[in-house]
């Protein structure tokens, strides 16, 4: 089976309207992130700073485009949700 390297794909998707967008206000924002990192550290007794959660946010971000684009339009590949991969023909 040929092998993909996941950064050799054209991430580039459409770009669709979104008519009913929330607005996020900086305190908005702030409430969400202060609640994340909280709840973080009550379940895992690890805190984060800002940076430490940028750098994980941007690199989900990075790997849920390539996950999309896989999955939504390339022909032959599946989820294998009972061994948590992407699979090919």
């Amino acid at each position: 089976m040929d092998t993909v390297n996941v950064h050799d794909v054209d991430i580039d998707t459409p770009k669709v309207k979104v008519t009913n967008m929330f607005h996020w206000d900086p305190h908005t924002f702030k409430a969400v992130c202060q609640n994340i990192c909280k709840r973080l550290l009550e379940r895992t007794g690890k805190e984060l700073d800002k940076n430490q959660m940028k750098n994980k946010w941007d690199i989900m971000r990075k790997e849920f485009k390539y996950y999309d684009r896989l999955t939504r339009l390339e022909t032959g590949i599946s989820i294998d949700p009972t061994r948590n991969i992407i699979s090919a023909s």
